[in-house]
């Protein structure tokens, strides 16, 4: 069954419950697919008024999009407006303001007028101009009436005119693929001022008639005297269109106009302005056509970014936020199949089913999917079989971790998770448009890799707090300025028993660019210094100092469960007399944090989660 969800900007859904409604605004534009503003809200509010639209919770009114055009058509039928096309005209402006058409609209209420309703005596076509609106269309498969060609007609000052059959050609301009006008499209339709006028199969576009075909209009197409009226003429794709069909360009023209003046004479005029002038479109896919697009986009950095997961000896550890990106969806719905997405691990683990019991997938909040992790380090979240209106989507990937008596991994293992290129051209990764058909790879793009996340039954966590760089402390010496350099963190325990920071400091390396290198358990508190020119850096020109919060032991500070303790990490960085290093600036980088489970100078385990941060300001030493 299928699950159809709304964007956080999805456009707003109406839903028609059908019969007829007093209009109480005035609207002095055509409505249609796509349009937006305050005169569709007012649509949507009379519409709303009368009983027949109910707009979901949280959506927001003012924008035109196909299931409002469907509800429109539903509408269209029960007052009486034919053809119902959903489009929202001349036609259906007048009933909505409960009025008749007339005056220089250049709309008609249908039927033949037999001259009864034009007024003047003899009448011509003044001009015919292109709409620049319609230049290298594409047609999508199965997309109905889409417009691909427009002239606005101009009636001359003598007559009105009433136009009742065009001429239309058709010609193939790209090689390769079927030269049958039918294998591309279904029917070809004419509108006036966006009413339907007329429609005939494609297939009365042939080589018999050179694809060429008049269309008679079954419904008046009225100009006023010296006014004017647009006349479009629109084509349906096939169901399916064959590959080998799509990106094939075709020309169109407008070949002639025939119309009725006031004294009741036939005209037909095939010269005048942009007439038989030719104008391109191609045949697409639907979703090229459509411009569909499914684009993965960064997620909640407060589940991406690395962290330690506490996790327990025994028990499982359930629904803990693995993995987040957000989907943009454009173009049109799409549907949602199947979704892929893949690990990386570190240490004991090396599959999915090492660490994780179930993974579930969620869209904003709700959940679409939940599966079994195999011995693999890819997730496929089958059958999901969720539909997505153009908007914004936040998914994320939850899992149950096993208690690491299971012996499948082991304390300070890590995993990540990532979904881009790779993912989305995997055979397995299904998102299809509201025709069925495959997105292509070009319109599945964007990626997001979540990092490392470590985990621990017990452990700690860090945050950063400040940083800062102070330089030029003179001794009273040439070349004997110094740098202090500080990094301020706090330390929390997660775990159930009491840890223990080893206050020892450690120089792990330097470098002119930024470059962490963890400490070993032996080396306490890990620190690089980074530095600029093309001077090096002497080890022995470095020194460093840890102070805390926390309750001082002989070789350590003492962390409690659950407490948290700041830390403070002074490097001073000196310019010797036996080594200058005049004019370097020099910053402190903290490459890991050690941690034991007794008053040890030897850590248990080194945590080296999400340090990027730590840092102090550059200080520049002057001589």
């Amino acid at each position: 069954m299928q699950k159809k969800l709304l964007g956080a900007f999805a456009v707003a859904v109406l839903t028609f419950v059908g019969a007829s409604v007093a209009g109480a605004a005035t609207f002095t534009r055509d409505l249609t697919i796509g349009s937006t503003g305050s005169d569709v809200v007012a649509l949507q509010e009379i519409l709303v008024d009368g009983g027949y639209l109910v707009i979901p919770s949280g959506v927001s009114k003012g924008y035109f999009g196909q299931l409002t055009r469907t509800a429109l058509a539903k509408w269209q039928a029960a007052v009486g407006i034919s053809p119902t096309a959903g489009y929202f005209g001349p036609i259906s402006r007048a009933k909505v303001e409960g009025s008749t058409m007339g005056g220089s609209t250049g709309g008609s209420t249908g039927g033949s007028t037999s001259n009864g309703d034009l007024e003047g005596g003899a009448g011509s076509l003044y001009d015919a101009t292109f709409l620049s609106s319609y230049n290298n269309e594409e047609v999508g498969e199965n997309e109905e009436d889409v417009e691909v060609s427009g002239l606005e007609l101009e009636a001359d000052e003598g007559s009105d005119i009433n136009v009742v059959a065009v001429t239309v050609d058709f010609d193939k301009v790209t090689s390769g693929g079927d030269d049958d006008f039918e294998d591309y499209a279904q029917e070809v339709s004419v509108w006036f001022e966006g009413e339907e006028v007329g429609r005939i199969d494609a297939d009365q576009f042939n080589d018999d008639n050179s694809y060429q075909r008049t269309i008679s209009l079954d419904e008046d197409a009225i100009i006023r005297a010296d006014d004017a009226g647009d006349l479009v003429i629109a084509v349906s794709g096939v169901k399916n269109l064959d590959s080998s069909n799509e990106n094939k360009t075709w020309n169109v023209r407008i070949e002639s106009i025939r119309f009725e003046d006031a004294q009741g004479a036939i005209i037909t005029e095939n010269a005048q302005g942009d007439l038989n002038t030719n104008i391109s479109f191609s045949f697409q896919s639907f979703a090229s056509a459509s411009d569909v697009e499914f684009k993965i986009q960064s997620g909640d950095d407060s589940i991406n970014e690395s962290r330690t997961i506490d996790i327990d000896d025994n028990d499982e550890t359930e629904n803990v936020a693995l993995f987040a990106f957000d989907v943009k969806v454009s173009g049109d719905d799409v549907e949602l199949k199947d979704l892929v997405a893949t690990s990386t691990f570190t240490g004991t683990a090396n599959t999915l089913d090492d660490i994780f019991s179930k993974l579930t997938l969620e869209i904003d909040g709700d959940e679409v999917g939940s599966e079994n992790p195999t011995a693999t380090a890819t997730i496929v979240f089958d059958d999901l079989d969720t539909v997505l209106e153009p908007g914004n989507y936040e998914f994320v990937i939850y899992g149950d971790i096993k208690a690491t008596s299971s012996g499948s991994f082991a304390v300070g293992d890590t995993f990540r998770f990532e979904i881009g290129e790779t993912q989305t051209d995997d055979s397995r990764f299904d998102v299809e448009d509201s025709n069925g058909d495959n997105l292509a790879d070009a319109d599945k793009t964007g990626s997001e890799i979540g990092e490392a996340h470590s985990l621990f039954v017990d452990g700690i966590s860090a945050k950063f707090v400040s940083d800062s760089g102070t330089a030029a402390f003179s001794v009273d010496q040439a070349d004997n300025d110094r740098a202090e350099l500080v990094i301020k963190f706090d330390v929390t325990n997660f775990g159930e028993d009491t840890l223990y920071i080893p206050n020892v400091r450690t120089q792990t390396g330097s470098s002119t660019t930024e470059t962490r290198t963890a400490p070993s358990t032996s080396q306490g508190i890990g620190f690089n210094v980074q530095f600029t020119g093309t001077s090096t850096l002497p080890a022995g020109n470095v020194t460093s100092i840890l102070t805390s919060t926390a309750t001082s032991k002989t070789n350590s500070f003492e962390l409690p469960s659950g407490e948290t303790e700041a830390f403070t990490l002074k490097v001073t960085v000196s310019n010797k007399a036996a080594a200058a290093i005049d004019g370097t600036q020099v910053r402190a980088l903290l490459s890991g944090i050690g941690w034991a489970t007794t008053d040890s100078a030897t850590a248990s385990s080194v945590y080296t989660v999400d340090l990027l941060d730590f840092e102090s300001a550059y200080a520049t030493i002057a001589d």
